[in-house]
């Protein structure tokens, strides 16, 4: 996590703002690459590639978006983490990344369900709302 969240919303992003110089436009761009980069993991075969990708997206632009209000990737590392440690304690499925044997519930099953892109993009908004009330961060010019 902390490699990916360095790469993607530390160099890719950086790198992309100093030729386009709008924020939001290379997070945007290092969320593309970060969902993309994430088409290899087998979700893709068992969720389908537009569910599976839109839900990266999603988490991209989340983490996207708080790294760039903060200015670093300290906080983005830790939501990365944290995400994929509850995944791995809390609910696997069979065929996915994670597939540890000790998690709470284990998914035998999985079928292809929208509702769980809601659920991620509810959530997201949400994490970034408290995120955003907590720090009131007016957005930092990178110099």
């Amino acid at each position: 996590t902390t490699f990916e969240e360095l790469l993607f919303r530390g160099y890719i992003y950086k790198g992309v703002l100093r030729y386009i110089n709008n924020k939001w436009s290379a997070m945007l761009f290092s969320a593309i690459i970060f969902a993309g980069m994430h088409l290899s993991n087998p979700e893709i075969i068992i969720f389908g590639f537009w569910t599976m990708t839109f839900q990266y997206l999603v988490i991209a632009l989340i983490f996207g978006a708080i790294a760039c209000w903060d200015n670093g990737t300290e906080i983005t590392i830790g939501m990365h983490f944290a995400n994929n440690l509850l995944c791995m304690v809390f609910v696997v499925s069979e065929g996915t990344v994670f597939t540890a044997n000790g998690a709470m519930f284990r998914v035998i099953n999985p079928i292809n369900d929208y509702k769980d892109t809601i659920v991620i993009a509810v959530a997201g908004i949400i994490m970034v709302g408290l995120y955003y009330l907590k720090y009131k961060h007016k957005t930092k010019q990178i110099s």
